[in-house]
């Protein structure tokens, strides 16, 4: 046989993609017609039972068909898989340890996997295939997801799930992870290799989202061993409930990773609930990661439901530009400032990605490469979002600035930051103070069903009473809680997340306020067509009446259009850059 040659990718025509044709090697009469190889460094090689090629194909005509998800590691693409027509394919190391061991659990057929099928080096190709990617994942027969090599614990995993599957009524599955995690003289080990699963590298990947959300029949494989989703959700979501009780004796870091970090429960959450595809982008797109920064926005295009809302994937612009471009394009689409909420980041210094941003970054637009500095003050899918415009439209300017790091808003000045302190003394009752920490408990995280139920029983009107304060208050004073207050103490824990990275202020009119740590006084609180909550800037060029947004705040009585009277007060407009 003549040395093998890299394979060369021909040309897609519109609607077209390419598939992996995938068959036994053995004929009816036991003869080999070909075999395919995947190579490593070095001198490793292993054989696979497979012919394998490479077809094209209309999407909408395409034949029955599996896709793969997997996690990319390292992009080196350190592995070659060598094809049917004797030419080479460079792959990476994770690939190549997926196909050798998931290939025998794929029938005779067409196989679709992004590393293959999409030309990595062609960005006019990506620009075209990533918008395909939605379709491809919900039209195909199964998607197999890989979650690596078999990880220390992984027999351990596979034991509890076969037996919450095969539990009888004798023993409930309450009862038989009570066992696994709590009563066993194994359940610390059973504990660690759980939380060890939940953090396995496929979990954080942004594109994952999509692929599992849109897949028809999903299976998990790790190693040798195969997991339903259902049974998967079910386990995972009553561990971390069981680590919530006191009983259960759980670490206290193992119960904060379990508050802040459950990769099932987000995923069936965004594939239950529809969700604005902007709040979707403002939870997902900081967590999950990704090895090209601009796939922290592409990688869920395809689970927005939004008309209106229109971004195409463009590698080949910057990405800072790119990231811009898509806050204003939602901000334009949906006529809100919803996503101002997420704008304030952490430093780009700390960020894994190491990409420079223009000093000029403007400071409305999310930098999706870091983290977000703290929770939205609100969910527009909880049942009490604000509504401190009277839900007056931001509406785009015409004609539109000349800068694009320029957005314009309408509203009015409503109060000047006076001063600003961890802990305020002296402004009022400790309800008063407590109500303004939690911002009203406005803030349910989506992740946590369980406390967005406790929290509909908890309250029936819009903010906290008087009552509900009160309760809440003496949770936070007794070291112990009698069983009755059980309610208060888990939501309390989810309240004051919105604490985090944010002071109190007082404004100079007494009242008082919650924003983002870095409030100083002299800031400007302002209400603004399209934003829920009132927001605070910082004067940049007074002459050019340029500011800089330090971000969203709650405010005492300015919630709820208390300060919404545009026709008493004029309106002016804030060049925010």
């Amino acid at each position: 046989m003549p040395e093998p040659k890299m394979h060369i990718y021909m040309p897609l025509q519109h609607g077209e993609v390419r598939m992996l044709r995938c068959r036994r090697t053995f004929t009816s009469t036991g003869a080999v017609r070909c075999s395919t190889s995947i190579s490593g460094p070095g001198s490793t090689r292993t054989t696979i039972a497979r012919e394998i090629g490479i077809d094209r194909v209309r999407l909408t005509d395409s034949p029955s068909f599996t896709a793969l998800s997997y996690t990319w590691g390292s992009p080196n693409q350190d592995h070659q898989l060598r094809l049917c027509d004797n030419t080479l394919l460079p792959i990476t190391k994770s690939l190549a340890e997926a196909l050798i061991h998931v290939l025998d659990d794929i029938e005779d057929g067409f196989l679709w996997i992004d590393q293959i099928c999409i030309n990595q080096n062609n960005n006019n190709e990506r620009n075209h295939q990533v918008p395909m990617m939605g379709d491809i994942y919900r039209r195909a027969r199964r998607v197999f997801v890989w979650l690596g090599t078999e990880a220390t614990g992984a027999e351990r995993i596979d034991r509890i799930f076969q037996d919450f599957e095969t539990a009888t009524a004798t023993l409930t599955t309450d009862m038989m992870l009570m066992d696994a995690f709590v009563l066993s003289q194994e359940a610390y080990l059973n504990k660690q290799a759980m939380i060890s699963m939940m953090k396995l590298p496929w979990f954080e990947r942004a594109w994952v989202v999509q692929e599992f959300v849109l897949a028809q029949d999903p299976i998990f494989a790790h190693g040798r061993f195969r997991w339903h989703p259902d049974t998967m959700f079910l386990v995972t979501c009553l561990f971390r409930d069981l680590g919530r009780e006191t009983f259960s004796k759980f670490l206290r870091h193992e119960i904060s990773y379990l508050r802040k970090n459950h990769p099932f429960q987000i995923m069936q959450n965004t594939k239950e609930v529809h969700e604005d595809f902007h709040l979707l982008l403002s939870r997902m797109g900081s967590k999950c990661k990704a090895s090209e920064p601009r796939d922290r926005v592409y990688a869920f295009l395809a689970l927005n439901r939004d008309p209106r809302i229109n971004i195409k994937a463009m590698y080949d612009v910057p990405v800072h530009r790119v990231f811009t471009e898509v806050a204003r394009t939602i901000i334009t689409a949906t006529e809100n400032l919803d996503i101002l909420a997420v704008a304030p980041r952490q430093p780009p210094s700390i960020s894994h990605i190491p990409i420079e941003f223009p000093e000029d970054y403007p400071s409305w637009a999310p930098n999706w490469c870091c983290d977000r500095l703290s929770v939205p003050l609100y969910s527009r899918a909880s049942h009490v979002p604000f509504n401190a415009c009277l839900g007056l439209p931001w509406i785009e300017q015409n004609p539109q600035p000349d800068e694009p790091n320029h957005l314009i808003l309408q509203g009015r000045v409503i109060a000047t930051v006076y001063e600003t302190s961890p802990i305020l003394s002296g402004t009022g009752s400790r309800q008063r103070v407590l109500r303004v920490c939690i911002s009203d408990g406005s803030f349910i995280p989506h992740l946590s069903a369980r406390a967005v139920a406790r929290d509909l029983e908890f309250r029936q009107s819009i903010g906290l009473s008087h009552a509900n304060l009160e309760s809440l208050l003496y949770v936070l004073n007794s070291e112990e809680q009698p069983e009755s207050y059980i309610d208060e103490k888990l939501l309390l824990e989810e309240y004051v997340l919105v604490l985090q990275n944010r002071k109190l202020f007082v404004t100079a009119d007494g009242r008082i306020g919650l924003a983002q740590s870095c409030v100083r006084a002299g800031d400007t609180v302002i209400i603004a067509h399209g934003s829920a909550t009132p927001l605070v800037i910082r004067t940049i060029d007074e002459r050019k009446q340029a500011f800089k947004l330090i971000g969203q705040c709650y405010l005492e009585n300015a919630m709820f259009g208390e300060e919404c009277d545009f026709e008493k007060w004029p309106m002016s407009s804030f060049c925010i850059t």
